[in-house]
């Protein structure tokens, strides 16, 4: 990787902060979006992963069972959002030898750093007002 693409990389995962930044100067907004949140977050995982699996040039057949593979896990099993999040490290670093495949999958790492920056911010607003009802619970 050049530096460009360091940099590239960089930019890709500043969209988690830029998420943050949104969900906090549009709180309103944040309450009703939650499930469209996570609804773009798990297309964005398996459009990611279909990049990649492309960029590999695997069997056709092999291809087609990660592909409905993917969308199984993605659709039914609750993974971590923040943990798939760096996990499109590698992916973007294996990626790098192409530099249209390489904008392409940082452009959506930054695109699903959106939501994800948002319902990260959503689920710690959550946490302190769960934390200031006990408080006050204990108080009276």
């Amino acid at each position: 990787m050049d530096t460009n693409q360091i940099l590239a990389s960089a930019l890709a995962f500043s969209g988690l902060f830029a998420g943050m930044a949104i969900a906090y100067f549009a709180k309103e907004e944040l309450w009703g979006g939650k499930r469209y949140f996570l609804l773009m977050q798990k297309i964005l995982i398996i459009i990611i992963f279909a990049i990649f699996l492309n960029y590999l040039q695997l069997n056709t057949h092999l291809k087609f069972a990660l592909y409905l593979a993917a969308i199984l896990v993605v659709a039914f099993i609750e993974i971590s959002h923040y943990i798939v999040y760096f996990l499109f490290l590698p992916v973007l670093v294996f990626s790098s030898k192409n530099m249209l495949v390489f904008s392409i999958q940082a452009s959506l790492v930054f695109a699903y750093g959106l939501p994800t920056g948002s319902l990260l911010l959503y689920e710690r607003v959550e946490r302190l007002k769960e934390w200031v009802k006990k408080l006050r619970k204990k108080r009276k």
